[in-house]
């Protein structure tokens, strides 16, 4: 390998590091700078050499992953097709040295998990069963083989959740979280995820209690992970307002959702386009939680903020947000609906309906439960 290029995979692998490090505590516009530096550098390694190709798959991978969090998805998963393409052209006669393998499975299970969050569920489970594939034999030996089967798991098991095969769903989920315990240094953040998607699969499958459980449990390892994972422990919140809200607990659901919408609010500066949607789902849970507590004059104005916004962000994504949004104006319509509003409830209401519906027809194991529910506001609006 000549001097200069030599040099180039040195700065290439150092600027990786570095947005590793700022995607895990969060700093997600700086990763994408330093991402699009290192991109920069490994576009002009000569990629022949196999060291070579594994360092660009792997700026593209994390441009990706840096692009995603920033909400420009649909940018990330053409770096992540990219990663694919050179990894794949690592291979003779159809294998893979082990290094490029376990990228390769990492890059998968990363469009599985970035396809799922913007509705593009056949895309996501076809790439999240690949990556599994990959890594069904032998047994993972190293913490970095079970990382990433765990998150291959973990994301497969989001999708499978969000097309309402719960059974599967909630199984990967557990296997995941068992390997992210299983390493050496327990990976507290992935531990968590497993935890808050482990709640929201119980949540929908109608056990409260058990999911509360998760919940807690998810937000308390947030907590104890510090400052660096302050996004996570919002969306931990999220989950844990919505459980109690749904056992009956206004007070204390009130109290977590108000936390989780204090943490993204103060982070929307940084990254508006990439906490726009969590913001509002946050304010809409927080809003439900107000209603149910009384407080319905301080509930519309999350609930309208919440509204406003994913409808919005509907118009430009329709498939990443129509649940959320359906969501939200059910939310509006019962807050409406409180405060004495009925005709514009209505209105509302059969709009949260309508988004539902061709939700449940496509999906009715995850989305059955969520359109009856948004029928009995309207019914009751109308009787």
């Amino acid at each position: 390998m000549r001097r200069k290029q030599l040099t180039d995979v040195k700065r290439c692998q150092a600027l990786l590091r570095s947005a590793h490090g700022l995607l895990a505590t969060g700093e997600y516009p700086g990763a994408l700078r330093v991402a699009t530096d290192a991109q920069a550098v490994a576009g002009r390694l000569v990629v022949r050499d196999p060291e070579v190709q594994l360092i660009s798959a792997m700026a593209d991978n994390v441009l990706g992953c840096s692009l995603h969090r920033v909400g420009r998805t649909r940018e990330g998963l053409d770096r992540l097709a990219s990663a694919v393409v050179t990894l794949r052209a690592t291979g003779k006669r159809g294998r893979l040295p082990n290094p490029s393998r376990l990228l390769l499975v990492e890059v998968l299970s990363n469009r599985a998990g970035f396809c799922g969050s913007i509705g593009l569920y056949d895309d996501a489970i076809r790439n999240g069963a690949e990556a599994l594939a990959l890594l069904a034999k032998p047994a993972p030996r190293t913490d970095l083989a079970r990382r990433e089967l765990a998150t291959a798991k973990l994301n497969h098991g989001a999708n499978l959740f969000r097309v309402g095969e719960l059974a599967d769903a909630l199984r990967l989920t557990e296997e995941a979280r068992q390997l992210y315990g299983a390493m050496r240094r327990p990976h507290s953040a992935g531990v968590a995820r497993c935890l808050s998607n482990r709640a929201a699969i119980l949540d929908i499958a109608g056990q409260y209690p058990d999911a509360l459980v998760a919940a807690q449990d998810a937000v308390a390892i947030r907590r104890a992970a510090g400052d660096g994972h302050r996004v996570g422990l919002a969306l931990s919140l999220v989950n844990l307002s919505d459980c109690l809200n749904r056992l009956g607990r206004p007070a204390q659901a009130v109290q977590a959702g108000a936390e989780a919408v204090d943490i993204l609010r103060a982070q929307l500066d940084h990254n508006p386009d990439g906490h726009a949607p969590h913001l509002a789902q946050a304010l809409a849970g927080h809003a439900a939680a107000l209603r149910n507590g009384g407080r319905v004059d301080d509930a519309l104005a999350d609930a309208d903020e919440a509204y406003v916004t994913l409808r919005r962000l509907t118009n430009t994504e329709p498939s990443a947000y129509r649940d959320d949004l359906a969501y939200a104006a059910r939310v509006l319509a019962e807050v409406l609906e409180s405060l004495g509003r009925t005709s514009e409830a209505r209105r509302v209401s059969d709009e949260a309906v309508a988004e539902y519906e061709p939700l449940a027809a496509a999906w009715p194991g995850r989305y059955q439960r969520l359109l009856a529910e948004a029928r009995a506001v309207r019914e009751r609006l109308n009787g």
